[in-house]
């Protein structure tokens, strides 16, 4: 019996590889087939830079003459819809030695919405217009100036999310829409000094749903941001000198007040710093790091059977996190290689990061006490972003304790319709007790349509494989998953969208029993006036280990919203089904509006109701409310009141009680060179830290995050 048990279990593996190797072939031979043609046709979307001798005004319209002179361009493509955008935006462009200058002229039926007078990524749940650069093509580093209707921006760039330059802009609105006028800094731009540059222009009606008209577009396209598709900028050539990086340092004092058991009173400074190496690429610095002013508020009770993820928040970490875990996935289960949040706060860091023609390289060494975490990245694309891969190596060393994580993938992307890959990786060290169980393989692909979508995958994730510095929310699965999608976009009538999304999954472990089973079906509706509906059904089975219990974790129902793509959403969620060893009913109450023009306000109860088989009833509640004031672009205040008591739903293990209540202030004011912050306590924290902290930081030299 056991014999047949035996050659049952290898006559499955064998089936499954040969099903994911029929299935990774039949999408490689249509891909490669169809490779050839794979660049986008882009010919209609080629403009010449036009040179001033005098700048134009940054006043919010396009009365100066020297907007006649400009190159004239016109965002008419819906990329969201993929049709032809409903209202119209022309666009003017300028350059100088030290300048780019932009005119948007958006043309809308209904009121600009306008939530943001403080500049940040929050910009983006307004109505705004944007300007994309690739100075050194569709590889190199891009960068992103966005504004809203009344000039409020953000900005952003692929080499450093603290990307935090100082440039100009300027907005109006009208009887028809609005007029936003932007002076770029080209000094604050890497490039390797190439006379085309690429370019997309951008635009997006938040008010009436996710709305997005672009300049350049081809078939295949799905978002503005893809640089491959693009336009292209011509006559840059002259400008490589001031695309030069210049070395930056910060440093920055911090005195706290503070009650004894998280620290005490104290002073101390520290410095971060960059030294170019080449035109796109820094070796990067921390010595004794801060990160006093973590704002971020991520606390949730929102039932889960599997660990939870947070946001990495330290500027050490997130500037370099797009050259890590570059690795394609379909049907995501919660594999992470790097997951920087388990990393301690180190002492002392230092990096490597940049770009070279088609390649990427980073490499990080952060220090703590008796603890060092090192990652080191390296990936290729090919211009036309058809064939790419990349290389990782993570590891942690410790008195007595080793681990050493190391990964590849190759994708290939018709970058129309279809795209594949594969990705292999294992895991050694004083964890691992098993080689034979420490490896990570799968390969997958997908076909997606304008409207559509659909993936499949075949995966392992062995017992043992789970890095140190990762994120795997279940070892030890084997098996397959598939994800779908169809999308139904009236162009006229109440609604914008409905959203059709199913999936399915099942894996096995190395004994061959079923460890992880699930089937969701979500439907979801946008309606023109700003409310959405969904509603989800299925079922999810998880076994906790090899020998120990399963359970079905099913929390499906309905959520209501209004605003949800706004910086003041309101949501009311009610799920309910089987959770473990019980049935659990949970509720999600989100109420948020604008306290005059600059303020917003938010009020959140969350809780979960958990009957047990063995008559047992553990509750939860999570009451959050928050206030913040933008008192001018650079400068705001938060403050937030959390309270969390009661009993989580357990999950294989011991149920614990939790009363923690959070006060936490935060004063941001930017000036010139300088960045200043008052807070009081850590709205990251469970509990509230007893402490005043007051931190100022200078730049020298490049700008921050350039």
């Amino acid at each position: 019996m056991s014999t047949d048990s035996t050659q049952a279990k290898s006559f499955r593996r064998i089936l499954m590889c040969g099903l994911a190797i029929s299935f990774a072939g039949a999408i490689y031979s249509a891909l490669v087939v169809s490779a050839a043609a794979a660049t986008p046709d882009l010919r209609a979307f080629v403009v010449g830079a036009v040179r001033t001798a005098n700048p134009p005004p940054i006043d919010g319209s396009i009365d100066s003459p020297e907007w006649k002179r400009a190159a004239h361009l016109t965002l008419a493509w819906n990329v969201d819809f993929h049709r032809p955008a409903d209202e119209a935006t022309d666009a003017y462009v300028l350059i100088d030695k030290n300048f780019m200058y932009v005119a948007f002229i958006a043309h809308q039926k209904t009121a600009p919405l306008v939530t943001q007078r403080t500049q940040g990524p929050a910009v983006s749940n307004d109505d705004w217009v944007e300007v994309l650069l690739w100075p050194s093509g569709v590889n190199g580093f891009g960068y992103k100036f966005q504004c809203n209707a009344i000039g409020i921006c953000n900005q952003e760039s692929s080499e450093n999310a603290d990307f935090e330059p100082i440039w100009s802009a300027a907005g109006r609105m009208t009887n028809t829409g609005f007029i936003v006028t932007m002076r770029i800094p080209l000094g604050v731009l890497r490039g390797d000094g190439r006379d085309v540059w690429r370019m997309q222009l951008a635009r997006q009606n938040n008010r009436v749903g996710d709305d997005t008209p672009v300049w350049a577009h081809a078939q295949g396209m799905d978002a503005e941001d893809q640089a491959e598709f693009s336009g292209y900028l011509t006559g840059m050539k002259d400008l490589g000198a001031s695309l030069r990086s210049r070395p930056r340092v910060g440093i920055y004092g911090l005195g706290a007040i503070a009650a004894r058991s998280v620290g005490g009173n104290t002073t101390r400074v520290g410095a971060d710093f960059a030294i170019p190496l080449a035109a796109t690429s820094s070796f990067i610095g921390t010595l004794h790091p801060d990160y006093s002013n973590v704002e971020l508020d991520q606390q949730t009770i929102a039932p889960t059977e599997f660990r939870r993820q947070i946001q990495e928040v330290r500027p050490f970490f997130t500037q370099g996190a797009n050259f890590y875990d570059k690795f394609s996935v379909v049907a995501e289960p919660g594999n992470m290689m790097l997951y920087t949040p388990s990393v301690p706060t180190p002492a002392d860091g230092f990096a490597v990061e940049g770009t070279q023609g088609n390649f990427g390289l980073a490499a990080f060494d952060a220090s703590s006490a008796g603890r060092t975490d090192a990652s080191q990245a390296a990936s290729w694309s090919s211009s036309d972003k058809v064939f790419s891969g990349e290389v990782q190596r993570d590891t942690v060393d410790m008195p007595g304790f080793a681990d050493r994580a190391t990964a590849g993938g190759i994708q290939i992307d018709n970058q129309r319709d279809a795209y594949a890959y594969a990705d292999f990786g294992s895991d050694a060290g004083t964890n691992v007790l098993d080689p034979s169980q420490a490896d990570w393989a799968e390969a997958g692909g997908a076909y997606h349509g304008p409207t559509s979508f659909l993936g499949a995958a075949v995966r392992k994730i062995g017992a043992y494989y789970n890095p140190i510095d990762g994120f795997v929310a279940h070892p030890d699965i084997a098996g397959w998953a598939a994800s779908g999608e169809q999308d139904v976009l009236p162009r006229y009538g109440p609604i914008v969208f409905v959203a059709l999304q199913a999936s399915v999954d099942r894996y096995h472990d190395v004994t061959g029993a079923i460890d992880q089973a699930d089937q969701n079906v979500l439907l979801s509706l946008q309606t023109r006036s700003q409310f959405s509906f969904s509603t989800s059904t299925g079922s999810d089975f998880l076994l906790a280990s090899r020998n120990g219990p399963g359970g079905m974790f099913d929390q499906n129902g309905i959520s209501l919203g209004y605003r949800s793509q706004t910086t003041t959403p309101s949501m009311l969620t009610y799920n309910v089904g089987r959770f473990g060893d019980g049935y659990l009913r949970s509720w999600e109450r989100l109420v948020s509006f604008q306290a005059g023009p600059r303020g917003s306000l938010s009020f959140e109860a969350d809780n979960t109701d958990l009957a047990l088989d063995d008559g047992q009833n553990p509750t939860q509640w999570l009451e959050r409310a928050a206030f913040a004031f933008e008192f001018a672009p650079q400068a705001s205040i938060a403050i937030g009141v959390r309270r969390l008591i009661g009993i989580e739903p357990p999950v294989f293990q011991a149920a614990t009680f939790v009363d923690a209540s959070n006060v936490s202030v935060a004063l941001h004011d930017r000036v010139g060179p300088d960045d200043v912050y008052l807070v009081y306590g850590d709205a990251n924290a469970l509990a509230t830290p007893a402490q005043l902290l007051l931190k100022w930081v200078h730049y020298f030299g490049a700008e921050k995050g350039t």
